[in-house]
């Protein structure tokens, strides 16, 4: 919901770059193969790393322990963020200089050996294997490149929030988007904080009239309508999210309910229900499906979040009517275009029973039965795409018996949803 004007949600977009940009991709490659510098002249004394035993850290002094625990956990030994093997590689570090009294580990870097040299050398391994005149060996190249090209899946995490232009406290929405570790974020009603929340949390960020997407990943491009970007994980899986506001009114729940707002005329059936919603969010549903269809070809995974300000057709069910838990069945327009163009509603599917889980995201500043307003799911996260699953969704909210996961004081008139999904494409 909201208070600002039609002419608010205008305006062109922008892209700030605060925080590092995501990681670079090790070359694996120079950093796995070998394990001598270049400077030594017979190759046949360069030392093949094994990939198939349990080698150690004392095999690859020569890069140092912070590469040489990147290349344990390619040969997938060990199972490290990247922060974790900083912090060890230091540790590591830290210990052989106090027991040597000097440091051990080369600072050089290390050196990148071209195709020919390495299919040369590795094909010298191989042969000695064969006659037994060596233990260890790693595959033949070509066997390297096609592991590097197999499908290794990622898991992140995105957020979709609501922070009523900061006037429930900007600060504490700052630090619930901190503290819920998503890599991606929607935030709708952001603007004029944008830049600010984005700088406070080293994130890179789009702003699109009142909604904003930061990212801790680069961001690689910014759709045509500007609604959405191409972003790559740390592995370097690429994949698209769009964050999107749709407009406020007429809210079609409190035209059914005869609850007054911003001069709405009061409504009674499903179809006067359709045609009020699709008067008033028509042009927004239209443009997203646009800007989401500008990616048609790239075939990425694609996530689109955001306030809806229109429930969904998988809640306002003839069970929920029955109940009295909504006035009428309505097949809600939003929520059908997501459905037609192949998304899936992320918490419906965790949690297909909209009557045990109503999941509503407006709004904790009244009560369930407070008549002058009317509970409901409005922020939503949709997916789509054959390289992504979800794992899990959650409502961020301001108890336990409203939320999955409890902040005090919530710190806006949403609650917010996240979601983790596991990206299994190949990196590009």
């Amino acid at each position: 919901m909201s208070t600002f004007g039609p002419g608010a949600e205008s305006g062109t977009w922008s892209i700030e770059n605060f925080g590092a940009g995501g990681s670079k991709t090790a070359d694996v490659l120079r950093e796995d193969a070998f394990g001598k510098n270049s400077s030594t002249s017979d190759s046949t004394h360069r030392i093949l790393l094994p990939r198939n035993t349990n080698f150690t850290l004392e095999l690859q002094k020569g890069w140092g322990p912070y590469q040489a625990l990147k290349n344990l956990r390619e040969a997938g030994k060990i199972d490290l963020s990247d922060s974790e093997i900083l912090k060890e590689a230091r540790r590591i570090r830290d210990r052989d200089k106090a027991e040597s009294g000097k440091t051990v580990y080369d600072k050089s870097p290390v050196p990148r050996w071209s195709d020919k040299e390495i299919s040369g050398m590795v094909k010298t391994a191989v042969s000695k294997a064969v006659t037994n005149e060596a233990k260890n060996v790693v595959p033949t190249y070509e066997s390297w490149k096609e592991q590097n090209s197999e499908s290794k899946p990622e898991n992140i995490r995105v957020l979709t929030f609501n922070i009523g232009q900061g006037n429930f406290g900007l600060a504490g929405a700052i630090e619930l988007i901190r503290s819920s570790g998503a890599d991606v974020v929607g935030l709708q009603e952001s603007a004029p904080n944008a830049a600010k929340i984005a700088k406070d949390l080293g994130y890179n960020y789009v702003q699109s009239g009142y909604s904003t997407i930061l990212t801790r990943f680069k961001i690689d491009s910014v759709t045509p309508g500007g609604s959405g970007i191409i972003v790559k994980t740390d592995d370097g899986k690429p994949f698209a999210f769009f964050d999107k506001h749709m407009y406020y009114k007429p809210y079609q729940p409190y035209q059914l309910l005869n609850i007054p707002y911003e001069n709405a005329p009061f409504i009674s059936t499903e179809t006067e229900a359709v045609d009020e919603a699709t008067k008033a969010r028509g042009t927004d549903v239209e443009d997203l499906r646009k800007d989401i269809e500008s990616l048609k070809n790239a075939g990425l995974p694609t996530i689109v979040v955001g306030d809806f300000n229109e429930p969904s057709h998988l809640d306002w069910t003839k069970e929920a009517a029955k109940i009295g838990r909504h006035p009428i069945k309505v097949d809600w327009p939003a929520s059908k275009a997501m459905e037609a163009q192949g998304f899936k509603d992320a918490y419906r599917q965790i949690l297909p029973d909209e009557i045990k889980n109503p999941g509503y995201t407006w709004t904790p500043l009244t009560k369930p039965n407070d008549p002058k307003d009317h509970h409901d799911r409005i922020d939503f996260i949709h997916y789509r795409g054959d390289d992504i699953e979800l794992k899990s969704v959650a409502i961020i909210g301001e108890d336990a018996a409203h939320a999955d996961q409890v902040v005090t004081p919530f710190p806006s008139d949403h609650r917010a949803v996240t979601a983790v999904f596991e990206l299994k494409g190949a990196s590009k």
